[in-house]
């Protein structure tokens, strides 16, 4: 199920589950359980970028809110002006220097997800892909012995990955 920025906009807190790059693609994937009720997550989101230039994950007091900031967006933002991005731009970074060269520069976006305890930092020129993941509680929901639990978990994450690398490809074949 393909979600937009506003599915997770609507969370009341995020916490930040777990996040992981694709070995060689420069594939990021993370994911984000809604925290509306505090004795378990509730939705369980997964974001991905089909490729990135930088990423960093800080505290959650970290934030960008000076005067030439431009973004939309409050917990999910995107910044087409921010000082991430004006220091991603000033680095000498392989990537940086080849997007420039390009021209593609402009293209390039600054995302921020600012979680209960952390904030996601992520400069790309491709759009999130986000789409809803089974969470953890419907997994014990399912269970009847711990080997229903193995199974189950090995099934649900080969599932997730498997999706994750579909829309990985779909989204790589758009670009060309």
């Amino acid at each position: 199920m393909s979600l937009t920025r506003a599915d997770i906009e609507a969370c009341k807190d995020l916490d930040l589950w777990r996040i992981c790059e694709q070995t060689g693609r420069r594939t990021l994937r993370i994911e984000l359980a809604d925290n509306d009720d505090d004795t378990e997550p509730g939705r369980l989101f997964e974001v991905t970028w089909p490729s990135y230039v930088t990423y960093q994950i800080g505290d959650e007091s970290m934030g960008y809110d000076g005067a030439h900031e431009v973004y939309d967006g409050s917990k999910f933002r995107c910044y087409t002006k921010s000082s991430y991005l004006d220091y991603v731009a000033s680095t000498s970074l392989l990537d940086v220097c080849a997007i420039k060269e390009s021209g593609d520069w402009p293209r390039v976006r600054h995302w921020a997800i600012y979680c209960l305890d952390h904030t996601i930092d992520v400069t790309t020129k491709d759009e999130p892909q986000i789409r809803l993941l089974e969470p953890p509680h419907v997994w014990a929901e399912q269970r009847q012995t711990a080997k229903d639990e193995k199974r189950i978990f090995e099934e649900t994450l080969r599932r997730n990955r498997e999706q994750s690398i579909l829309s990985t490809i779909q989204e790589r074949l758009k670009r060309r």
